[in-house]
C-alpha cells in the first residue's frame, strides 16, 4: 500500500484511516501441546464452574482436582468466539484469546470419573458505544447483518469461572486486527480525535482441537 486511503461514510462525521496491511495466507497454526504452569486460583473457579454445570454443591477433593493435564497454544490460534446465553435467554458471540486448554477428569461418587476437555480464556470488554461497536454496519439500523464488531482493544473481563468453557460452547475463530476511528467534535478541524478499537474479523473456519 503505497499510503494512507481515506474513507468518509456519508452518514456520519467519522474519518476512517488504513495505513498498513499484511498477507493472510488462509490458515492458522494448529495448537501445540505444551505443560504450562497453572494459575492459583484455577482450582476454585473449577469447583464453582462444576457447581454451576451439575447443579449442586460439589464435594471435591483437592488431591483429585490436581489431576490436570494442561495444553499450550499458539497465539496465532488464540482467538475464538463462543456463544453466551444472555439474562434475556438471547444468545450473543463474545470474543475471547485462549490462554491454554486442558482435560480434567472429574470423578463423581454417583456417576463415576467424567473427562471434560476445557479451554480458559480471557474475555474482551465489549465498547459501550453502541454506534461504535456496529460501526461497520452495512444499513444504519441492521445490527443482525454485521460481520465485523469493534471491542475494546487489549481490555478484558476479569478471570472467573465464566472464563472456563468448554470446547464445544466455542462457535468459531477470528482474526484480530486494529481499527482507528477519528471523530472531530462540532465539525473543529482543531479537535480532532482519534481512538483504536480491535476489530473482530470471523472467518469461515470451525474450531477442531
Amino acid at each position: 500500500m503505497d499510503g494512507p486511503i481515506r474513507y468518509m461514510p456519508d452518514f456520519s462525521a467519522f474519518d476512517l484511516w488504513i495505513t498498513s496491511s499484511e498477507i493472510y495466507s488462509g490458515n492458522l497454526l494448529s495448537p501445540i501441546k505444551n505443560h504450562v504452569n497453572l494459575p492459583n486460583n484455577l482450582y476454585e473457579q473449577l469447583i464453582t464452574y462444576y457447581n454451576e454445570v451439575y447443579g449442586k454443591k460439589m464435594d471435591v477433593e483437592f488431591s483429585f482436582m490436581s489431576n490436570l493435564i494442561s495444553q499450550g497454544l499458539q497465539n496465532d490460534s488464540s482467538y475464538i468466539l463462543a456463544k453466551f446465553t444472555q439474562d434475556n435467554e438471547s444468545i450473543e458471540l463474545y470474543p475471547g484469546m485462549v490462554q491454554f486448554y486442558f482435560k480434567h477428569v472429574l470423578r463423581l461418587p454417583t456417576i463415576g470419573e467424567r473427562m471434560h476437555i476445557l479451554a480458559y480464556v480471557k474475555w474482551y470488554l465489549p465498547v459501550n458505544d453502541h454506534q461504535i461497536r456496529f460501526y461497520c454496519r452495512a444499513e444504519q439500523n441492521d445490527d443482525r447483518n454485521v460481520n465485523i464488531e469493534l471491542w475494546k482493544l487489549n481490555e478484558f473481563y476479569e478471570m472467573s469461572c465464566d472464563s472456563i468453557i468448554p470446547i464445544h460452547n466455542i462457535y468459531s475463530q477470528f482474526i484480530s486486527t486494529n481499527f482507528t476511528i477519528r471523530t472531530n467534535n462540532n465539525n473543529n478541524n482543531s479537535r480532532w480525535k482519534a481512538k483504536t478499537y480491535m476489530a473482530v474479523v470471523p472467518i469461515n473456519r470451525k474450531f477442531h482441537l
